[in-house]
């Protein structure tokens, strides 16, 4: 008797498990409070760090990233001036690059020896 309740008692909270899961997605999501740290992270793993510096701080080879306004970010990305090549959605998708310009805006505003500087 108690293996016959026991398969649709099991059922149910498979049901119901499975009814308040949120879908799976592709892009990581997060608390606002995370966001920053999801973004970081997808900076560094799409491959923005090799050139800007961990941390968007800009190198010898590419400016560093605070300051830079979303549009700016997302222009730059699919339609690059200069020697940075493009990232199509098959490599960041819009969602993903939604984080990564979340978390170059919450960089704050450029500091001083860290503007962008435009190649004469």
């Amino acid at each position: 008797m108690k293996r016959a309740l026991a398969l649709p008692v099991l059922l149910a909270a498979s049901l119901v498990v499975a009814c308040t899961a949120p879908p799976a997605s592709s892009t990581p999501t997060a608390e606002p409070h995370e966001e920053e740290s999801v973004g970081l992270h997808l900076f560094r793993e799409k491959g923005c760090a090799v050139c800007h510096g961990q941390n968007a701080q800009g190198s010898a080879i590419a400016p560093a990233l605070p300051g830079h306004t979303a549009d700016q970010v997302r222009r730059q990305v699919r339609s690059p001036r200069f020697q940075m090549p493009a990232f199509g959605p098959a490599q960041v998708s819009d969602e993903e690059l939604d984080v990564i310009v979340a978390y170059i805006e919450s960089l704050g505003p450029a500091m001083a020896g860290m503007e962008h500087m435009e190649p004469v």
